[in-house]
């Protein structure tokens, strides 16, 4: 199994990277093939709202998103880390995550199936905050839902940093562990998110399935091109 890790923060060996990394390890405990990611060493642009991944399933935008999607693509257990900037991820995982935008909403086609952690640091408060806004593309896809392993956060308000926080440190090792057992297990979480998937099931599936369908020919074409080679909607 393949399991990837991004963090956004601007200290390399942080609190955000340390608890990521122990998450890494525990899964690498478990026999998972582990890779970590760490989002200032790439060039990702501003997504420009062209829309052409919609249409034509390509983004103009030449950097290394494409690259870092592909290596999403390719794993199946992904891991999110940002620190709290303002009771929000940092401004590096926002711009990385605007980049999968509608498509992935409407697609699910990076997070669809996947195993999730989320984690978030913080030296105050708002750390589960940024990990939820973190959680909520891949849990909440229209067409296909990610499963979510743990949302893990952690605080140094008495200047205690990560690396000598214990608990955190051994609940990020667990979640790790157990991100490779959900893998491993293939465990679909049958009521995690459930009103939300209640609601997807009886409204926003049905609607969103129109749209893509009415839209086929032109404005969304390549959402509609990867969800019936997915089998997740009908040809028409």
């Amino acid at each position: 199994m393949k399991i990837v890790g991004v963090t956004s923060s601007p200290k390399k060996n942080g609190n955000t990277a340390t608890l990521l990394r122990e998450v890494l390890k525990g899964a690498e405990q478990k026999g998972a093939e582990t890779e970590e990611i760490y989002l200032p060493d790439y060039d990702i642009k501003f997504c420009e709202g062209c829309d052409l991944c919609m249409s034509k399933g390509i983004c103009p935008l030449d950097d290394d998103f494409a690259m870092l999607k592909e290596k999403f693509t390719n794993a199946e257990g992904i891991i999110l880390g940002s620190p709290n900037y303002a009771f929000s991820p940092n401004a590096m995982m926002k711009r990385f995550i605007e980049r999968f935008g509608m498509f992935e909403y409407m697609t699910s086609s990076v997070f669809g199936g996947k195993y999730v952690v989320t984690l978030a640091t913080t030296g105050g408060q708002g750390a589960k905050k940024v990990a939820d806004y973190l959680a909520a593309i891949p849990k909440d896809g229209v067409f296909q839902r990610a499963y979510i392993t743990n949302i893990l956060t952690a605080s140094n308000t008495v200047n205690v940093p990560v690396s000598e926080n214990e608990k955190a440190l051994e609940e990020a090792y667990q979640t790790g562990q157990k991100m490779a057992s959900d893998i491993s297990s293939n465990r679909t979480y049958p009521f995690q998110n459930i009103i939300r998937r209640i609601i997807n099931i009886l409204i926003l599936k049905p609607k969103f399935k129109k749209i893509v369908q009415s839209k086929k020919d032109k404005d969304l074409t390549a959402v509609y091109e990867n969800l019936v080679k997915r089998n997740l909607i009908t040809a028409n």
